[in-house]
């Protein structure tokens, strides 16, 4: 296949008319202005030969109009080479200013009126002020074209000053009766375009000498104003003298026929024959009809003709051309079929078919190969052009090509199997696996390679949009893998890159494949390697499935910052821009776990949707919507999302209706619905097995477990969890792993079976460390996370990882006596005074800020919860009072907020002072909380909490309030040190117990039962020596702090010791 560059030419038939000697018609002119005035677009409609192009032609040239002159053929009943070719036009007419306009590729063909609105708006906008837009030869578009309705499109986005003139032989078709009738649509027609007695005269003087007047008048009776009846007439008359040779025909075409053929036989043989060889081209330069008529002298015959004005004109779209009149050339072609052997005839036309395409007109040429039967030129054509015809989305026309071929030939050319497959995948699905297929086969059996590589690609693509059961691609990427081991290599970069485009539905179908493992560690050094930046994107979004499945964040956050900056390109397509930006919703809260990142991607994606007219993707927009929001939590955001979903799809397809079955369970399982939830997730399960998408179906049962187990079917869902994990092993798939982990610790927890919790916890949080996941859960429940992250600082399991989650998705605690709990803020007041703003300590200048941290402390004291303002401003500014008070209190209670970074972490409510403990830990009040809990038993809390007390509360604090506490916060610590130390002693776990004690000594040395609970301890332990020293250092603080002796039960212990 040669490679041909897509490089706009501008072709002949968007060239304009260059006519000789022709006359003004300066009452049409003034009719032409009327209607402009009135009316922005004007048909003008006549039999052939009326003048219709002369008069356009010399009316903008007489007026100085900047105009675009499309030639309409029979290729634009073809939309989408419309729109290419009227594009070439406006970006030459837009001159300097950048002109980008869409072509119509696949993605738009739901809304063809629509992309037609705004390929127009955009198109009007960029044009020059009063601009004529020409589009001659109209009755070419068949009666059912689309080309009527996209005009029509135009017709309403026509700004006031831009005229569009419509050159027909016929009236407007029906559909645009309704234009028609509201005016908006004026029309110069026969009766007005025939010409008047003093045209005629005018038009026998500009190419003859001054004729006698009867002539004249007998050539306007005659020809009944008919311009072309006229010049045929006058030069039959000039060259024979006779002014009627033959009665009158009853058409004008039969009178064109009749006068050309009579003038025909009276110009010279060389004559004759340039005529008949050119006439075999719609239109030719100088050079092309050199080579064509084998006349070395061509610019000399072409420029008699033009002078002559024998229906010929000319035209410069850089280099001059010239056309015969339709109706002449018709005329020729008939002369030329009778003149010429049936070889001949062939042989010319093979010959202006290779004229054409070395001159670019690759449409033109196939018409010409097919007529001259030159077949083999023809598939060549073909097989050049196929490839820049996709992209351009003229697949119609490539189909029409190929329908030029005898069926036999097509039979006998895989390639033609696999172009016609490919160009009908989004218009007859059947029809190209058929053709796909037999392209396999014809490839197969003639080795080659590069056809077997792009056939595999195609039918992968071809499943995934158009079937519902989704299997039968994993047979093609097995065919694939064997064509990839046979050969060793792909048999070209470019085929390459085609294939990996074409990988997602092999990707949905068997993310689990070898393939694709082999694939993908080649993946990122084939992108670097793609110099096109909307291939390079294109492959992008296609491979990408498989990192952010996987929860790579490393893989995606290199492949997002290498090619993202290609995107914002203003010549990026509208569909790889929305494709990208849903890329970038799913990294946003698939890796990265921000929901509100993803949802301004999504609303990125869905705005240039709107704004381009590509709608095929607003399925997978919501759906992604809606499952951001979940993982978000956010209900009602869901089912926004999912109301656009089934309200504009009709879930007609097996997968749309997956889909809302899915979210619709996560829906109902937010809002604690779980009976509904169980049947929605039980059918969107059902359905993907149906349709084949593995990693969607282990998905969505990730999910059913979930439900299961808030349904006290835990065991059920550990199944459902178990074959995930399995799955999530087969495909490499660490993240789904993790997640079933963790939620299958969930379950544990729920049964109360610990030991096996921590199991399922370690692993998945080991899975998720390893990783650096932050993404836990599709359907978010933060008590969930709270009670699964609970036991992980309990349990000493990844605290680290497990804090940085925790910050990450500001989950709350669910007990206020985790220190570990990445709190906010935390204050520590037990034997110290520090304070730590997100785990750093707080730096400020004590004396500045004395104020405020005395207020701190005062909350402390009071325990944070709902303190009354009069009780703070009466410890605090006992000198104050009234409005000064108030004053100080809020002025302080500001700067204090201001210190502690989180204005949110104290609140103010109905003049009392709160403590928020989501954001604000104070180890005295948590100290305070367990130390009140009735029959506290749990050894673990106890020594815990413990711990918490380093020494005395605001040691040094000489305010009552300060006192108070101090007091009431000792007699709660050694409260809990013998409750403590009695529950190990009647476990009879004795080093414990004095371990226990001995840590109480060295925080609070002047507790007396401590010593004495300590000696005990040793004494059982069999340690006397220690219990003796025990005594002694009892006795000695005692006596040095406090000048008292120790009692009289430690005494008689320490007694019993000596006595031994």
């Amino acid at each position: 296949m040669s490679n041909i560059t897509n490089k706009p030419r501008i072709p002949a038939k968007l060239s304009q008319p260059r006519l000789f000697n022709v006359i003004d018609r300066h009452r049409l002119f003034a009719l032409l202005d009327e209607e402009r005035a009135n009316r922005s677009v004007v048909w003008i409609a006549s039999p052939p030969g009326a003048g219709k192009t002369a008069l356009v032609a010399s009316y903008i040239k007489a007026r100085g109009i900047p105009a675009i002159w499309y030639q309409v053929d029979s290729d634009d009943n073809d939309a989408a080479s419309f729109f290419y070719y009227l594009g070439l036009a406006g970006r030459k007419a837009a001159g300097r200013k950048q002109l980008e306009l869409p072509l119509l590729t696949p993605e738009y063909l739901t809304d063809l009126s629509g992309f037609a609105r705004r390929f127009f708006r955009k198109l009007f906008a960029s044009l020059p002020e009063n601009i004529i837009i020409i589009m001659d030869n109209y009755q070419e578009v068949i009666a059912e074209s689309t080309l009527h309705a996209i005009v029509l499109a135009a017709l309403q986005e026509l700004p006031v000053d831009i005229a569009l003139l419509i050159i027909s032989r016929t009236d407007p078709p029906p559909c645009f009766a309704r234009a028609v009738a509201n005016n908006l649509i004026g029309k110069i027609d026969w009766e007005y375009l025939r010409l008047t007695l003093e045209e005629t005269r005018a038009l026998v003087a500009v190419n003859h000498q001054m004729c006698d007047e009867m002539i004249i008048q007998s050539l306007q009776d005659r020809t009944n104003g008919w311009a072309a009846g006229v010049v045929l007439t006058m030069d039959y008359y000039m060259r024979t003298g006779i002014l009627d040779s033959a009665s009158k025909p009853a058409s004008m075409e039969l009178i064109f026929g009749y006068f050309a053929g009579q003038i025909f036989q009276h110009l010279q043989e060389d004559m004759r024959i340039f005529l008949m060889r050119t006439a075999n081209l719609p239109y030719m330069t100088l050079k092309m009809a050199a080579e064509i008529s084998g006349v070395p002298r061509a610019k000399e015959l072409l420029d008699y003709l033009y002078r002559q004005q024998l229906f010929i004109d000319r035209r410069t779209s850089g280099e001059m051309s010239y056309r015969y009149h339709a109706l002449f050339r018709e005329f020729l072609l008939e002369q030329t079929n009778s003149h010429f052997s049936t070889r001949e005839l062939h042989d010319m036309q093979r010959l202006g078919a290779i004229l054409m395409e070395s001159n670019g007109d690759s449409e033109t040429a196939a018409e010409l190969y097919a007529k001259a039967q030159a077949w083999s030129d023809l598939i060549r054509l073909i097989n050049s052009y196929a490839p820049i015809l996709l992209v351009q989305g003229r697949h119609q026309l490539l189909q029409r090509w190929i329908g030029l071929l005898p069926e036999v030939m097509i039979k006998s050319t895989s390639w033609l199997f696999y172009w016609r497959g490919v160009s009908c995948i989004l218009f007859n699905i059947h029809a190209a696996r058929s053709d796909l297929e037999h392209a396999y086969t014809g490839f197969l059996a003639a080795d080659d390679s590069a056809g077997l590589f792009l056939v595999c690609g195609a039918m992968m693509e071809a499943y995934l949009y158009a079937e519902d059961n989704i299997t039968p691609i994993i047979k093609w990427g097995e065919r694939l893998q064997e064509l990839l081991e046979h050969y060793g290599d792909f048999p070209s970069f470019d085929v390459e890159v085609r294939v990996f485009t074409n990988l997602l539905g092999l990707i949905f179908a068997a993310p689990h494949h070898p393939l694709l493992e082999i694939l993908e560690a080649r993946f990122e050094s084939v992108l670097r390697s793609i110099a096109d930046p909307s291939l390079r994107v294109a492959a992008v979004c296609t491979f990408i499935f498989l990192p952010l499945w996987r929860g790579d964040t490393g893989k995606m956050r290199r492949i997002i910052n290498e090619v993202g900056p290609l995107v914002n390109k203003a010549t990026m397509p509208p569909l790889l821009r929305i494709l990208w930006k849903n890329i970038e919703c799913g990294y946003a809260w698939h890796i990265a776990a921000s929901p509100h990142v993803a949802e301004q991607k999504l609303g990125d994606a869905i705005q240039i949707a709107q704004e381009s007219g590509i709608s095929i993707l607003n399925g997978m927009l919501w759906a992604h919507g809606a499952y951001s929001a979940l993982s978000a939590g956010n209900i009602v955001a869901a089912q926004d999302y999912l109301d656009q979903l089934e309200s504009n799809l009709g879930m007609q397809r097996k997968h749309d209706l997956t889909e809302s079955h899915y979210i619709r369970a996560g829906i109902e399982f937010l809002r604690a619905d779980y009976s509904r939830a169980f049947d929605n997730a039980s059918t969107a399960l059902k359905l993907h097995e149906e349709t084949g998408r593995p990693f969607l179906r282990e998905t969505c049962r990730f999910g059913l477990a979930q439900i299961l187990i808030e349904m006290g079917k835990t065991e059920m869902a550990r199944n459902h969890l178990d074959v995930a994990i399995q799955y999530a092993h087969a495909m490499n798939n660490p993240m789904l792993e993790h997640q079933c982990l963790l939620v299958k610790a969930f379950s544990w927890l729920k049964e109360g079976d610990e030991r096996r919790a921590l199991v399922s916890l370690q692993e998945g949080l080991i899975i998720g460390r390893k990783n650096n996941f932050l993404f836990l859960n599709n359907w978010w429940r933060p008590h969930v996370m709270t009670r699964i992250f609970t036991c992980a600082f309990q349990f000493g399991i990844e605290i680290e990882h497990v804090r940085n989650l925790i910050k990450h998705h500001d989950i709350k605690p669910e007990s206020y006596d985790i220190e570990n709990w990445p709190w906010p803020i935390k204050v520590y007041t037990l034997g110290r005074f520090d304070l730590l703003c997100n785990d750093a300590p707080l730096h400020f200048s004590r004396k500045a800020q004395h104020k405020p941290l005395e207020l701190l402390k005062c909350l402390c004291a009071y325990r944070g919860r709902a303190v009354n303002q009069n009780l703070l401003t009466d410890a605090l500014w006992p000198d104050s009072g009234g409005d000064a008070a108030e004053q100080a209190f809020r002025t302080t209670l500001h700067r204090l907020r201001k210190l502690l970074k989180y204005e949110q972490a104290i609140r103010l409510e109905d003049r009392h002072l709160f403590f928020d403990s989501n954001y604000i830990w104070v180890d005295c009040i948590a100290f305070d909380r367990i130390a009140h809990l009735p029959d506290l038993t749990d050894s673990v809390l106890l020594k815990r909490t413990l711990n918490w007390y380093h020494g005395r509360f605001l040691d040094g604090e000489t305010s009552y309030w300060a006192v108070a506490s101090r007091d009431r916060l000792r007699a709660s610590y050694v409260g809990l040190v013998k409750r403590s130390g009695a529950m190990l002693e009647q476990n009879n776990n004795w080093s414990d117990a004095a371990a226990c004690y001995l840590g109480a000594i060295e925080v609070e040395p002047l507790v007396e039962i401590f010593y004495q609970h300590l000696m005990n301890c040793y004494i059982q332990l069999g340690r006397h020596s220690e219990a003796i020293t025990v005594y002694q250092r009892c006795r000695h603080i005692l006596l040095s702090r406090l000048g008292i002796s120790p009692g009289q039960e430690i005494q008689r212990i320490y007694q019993s010791l000596t006595t031994i």
